[in-house]
């Protein structure tokens, strides 16, 4: 049995980890109130500094704000994607700055081509793509 086993977690703040066995949680009837699954579950718990500021990155997440510039990274986001599909942003095929940075102007000048072409034709704005899991759920909802 494993209680409060202190960590590090990825983004640096201390944690610590608590593990309640199966066969200790189903002996003490204590399981059932603890997880609702069978398997065997750890449950990670942050200190306090380390809680009360994800509480709050959670708060700021639901502002006007936040969802303001957000969306301008989402912009940006979907423009490095476009990049990344249209020449192979990621990588590079030469050694040194002055030809990274030569390719990836032209890029840049590919990717501004592609959507002045888009504009002139009028073509439709792509939708946002929705995951199966969504799709899943919405056909539920109608049964």
């Amino acid at each position: 049995m494993s209680f409060g086993i202190p960590h590090v977690i990825i983004v640096g703040f201390p944690s610590s980890t608590s593990a309640l066995p199966t066969a200790t949680a189903s002996l003490a009837g204590s399981r059932a109130q603890c997880v609702s699954s069978s398997r065997s579950r750890a449950l990670t718990i942050r200190e306090r500094p380390a809680y009360e500021a994800a509480v709050s990155a959670r708060q700021r997440q639901t502002t006007e704000a936040f969802k303001q510039s957000y969306a301008r990274r989402a912009g940006i986001e979907g423009t490095l994607s476009q990049g990344v599909r249209i020449g192979d942003l990621r990588r590079t095929r030469y050694i040194g700055l002055p030809k990274t940075r030569l390719l990836h102007l032209l890029i840049a000048t590919a990717l501004n081509m592609v959507r002045i072409a888009a504009w002139l034709t009028e073509a439709p704005l792509a939708q946002t793509r929705t995951p199966p899991f969504v799709a899943l759920g919405k056909a539920a909802a109608c049964y």
